[in-house]
């Protein structure tokens, strides 16, 4: 009994001295990281209506498809005969229009899933939860969890003068809302990936973004139509417009955002 136990230690203590052999010779890498979104069950049902959205927009052009298919078979193969008071022709001629408009219908709804093929994924999905968040534990993030910031691309990472400077330019923005705003905004653009001096550029002259931006302002929360921005409203919702392009579906996702806001309840109220 003894012999056994002593083979027994003498085993345990070579396994231990090969474990710490192995150990020490070679690079463990750990990949435990995870990141947690806390969210509002608001923002998670706009995402995936937003989502829904865009699966609906992708699959329109199959409905359109499937009606021209079946009119330009009706019109190829039908014999029409008078029906309900109206000769052949008149039937002829509706198929006709009828596979006309769903033959525009078509090219429009191919036009629009092409457009969109690269949105609506399980990454713009959790992109879009996390939009926002002010300190994300991510593979970004430093010892205290700050947020690194992005990758800087071509054209200079911008500063707060940048910004003031830019901003400036935005005929209704007020210059002392600009220098009062200066931290939140410079802080906000670089949050939401506008990091570099020309896509801070983009932003101040799309007219397209300001003019979007302005209308939906005056139309949901009631502002005067001289002075409908301010610089928070622009740093946040210009970004994001920049981000994803001036579109129908952008615009409705920003529609439904404002009427989430304290200013839409108020002014509701």
């Amino acid at each position: 009994m003894s012999d056994q136990g002593s083979n027994r230690h003498t085993g345990l203590q070579l396994s231990r001295e090969l474990i710490a052999g192995i150990i020490e010779r070679s690079v463990i890498h750990t990949n435990l990281a995870r990141e947690v979104v806390i969210i509002t069950t608001d923002k998670i049902r706009l995402c995936l209506r937003k989502h829904q959205d865009f699966i609906k927009a992708k699959n329109d052009w199959t409905t359109a498809g499937g009606i021209w298919l079946a009119i330009l078979t009706a019109l190829v193969a039908a014999d029409f005969k008078p029906i309900l008071g109206f000769k052949p022709e008149v039937w002829h001629a509706l198929f006709l229009l009828g596979a006309l408009i769903s033959f525009i219908w078509l090219v429009f709804a191919i036009y629009r899933a092409v457009r969109l093929r690269r949105t609506g994924d399980i990454k713009s999905i959790i992109d879009e939860l996390m939009e926002g968040s002010l300190a994300p534990h991510s593979q970004n993030a430093g010892k205290h969890g700050r947020t690194k910031p992005p990758a800087v691309e071509p054209g200079g990472r911008i500063t707060s003068t940048n910004v003031r400077k830019a901003f400036k330019r935005i005929p209704v923005l007020a210059e002392d809302e600009i220098a009062r705003e200066l931290g939140y905004v410079h802080s906000t653009l670089i949050r939401n990936g506008i990091v570099t001096t020309s896509q801070l550029d983009k932003l101040v002259s799309s007219k397209a973004i300001l003019r979007t931006l302005s209308a939906l302002y005056v139309e949901e929360l009631g502002r005067p139509a001289d002075h409908p921005l301010d610089p928070r409203a622009v740093a946040k919702w210009g970004s994001y417009l920049l981000r994803e392009g001036v579109n129908q579906v952008t615009v409705d996702n920003l529609r439904q955002q404002l009427r989430q806001s304290a200013e839409y309840r108020q002014k509701r109220a």
